[in-house]
């Protein structure tokens, strides 16, 4: 039995080194915001006949498919839930900063994908290898009218000002961020989900959200909620 404490508890400091305890639910909560702002408008937008209006210009016609884009394309949805945790081992003040700029702007653009819903018009795809099947699959998943602005470009672009914003890390990870950003960005476009105009709006829409939620006011009762809540029993799994 002693042993297996051992293991236990080597196990339980293993897990809070990688994930502090404290991130999993704000994460978690950060997730789902993001998760209903991008499909309950598109069930609004399908089952009310919303007007859609169309979205492009003359340089999306230039770019063309990659199917090597639907790797970062994909490789977005570990990231929004990795990164964060990895700004939470370094800045519990810009963790929660880059929670409740989540939160922010995923309610900001679910009320825009409302009040403007767009479409862009995707060319037809007839799979050649296993990349392809992969995008056909994620559109299948898909409500139109939510392309402006681009959550992909929304959050990968606050994830990188995130951790651009911590002081104590170390540059190559700032360099490495900002390449996994850029890369997702740049699918957004070569996958034929997004324009240009798409990508703009959701970086805008990054720092818009980044900077109100610079109120220390709001993240330290952000803080405090989450505290009430902690049903992981934070302190009983340290003491451990």
């Amino acid at each position: 039995m002693d042993r297996l404490d051992d293991i236990k508890l080597n196990n339980n400091k293993f897990f809070l080194k990688i994930f502090p305890i404290y991130s999993i639910l704000p994460t978690c909560l950060y997730i789902f915001i993001y998760v209903f702002s991008y499909f309950v408008p598109g069930f609004i937008i399908v089952k009310y006949h919303l007007k859609i209006h169309y979205l492009s210009s003359l340089v999306d016609n230039y770019i063309p498919y990659v199917s090597l884009f639907v790797i970062p394309y994909f490789i977005f949805y570990l990231y929004i839930v990795l990164a964060p945790i990895l700004v939470s081992r370094y800045s519990e003040y810009l963790f929660y900063r880059f929670i409740l700029a989540g939160i922010i702007g995923s309610l900001i653009g679910a009320f825009t994908f409302l009040i403007k819903p767009t479409y862009i018009v995707i060319p037809n795809l007839v799979p050649t290898n296993f990349l392809d099947h992969i995008l056909i699959f994620l559109r299948s998943c898909d409500y139109p009218g939510r392309c402006c602005p681009s959550f992909h470009c929304f959050l990968s672009a606050l994830i990188f000002i995130a951790i651009f914003s911590i002081q104590d890390i170390k540059n190559e990870l700032k360099i490495k961020s900002f390449i996994i950003s850029f890369f997702i960005i740049l699918s957004t476009l070569f996958t034929k989900q997004h324009v240009i105009v798409d990508v703009f709006a959701g970086i805008l829409l990054a720092i818009i959200s980044w900077n109100l939620a610079k109120n220390n006011k709001y993240i330290e009762s952000l803080k405090k909620i989450f505290k009430k809540i902690d049903f992981l029993s934070t302190d009983n799994l340290q003491k451990k």
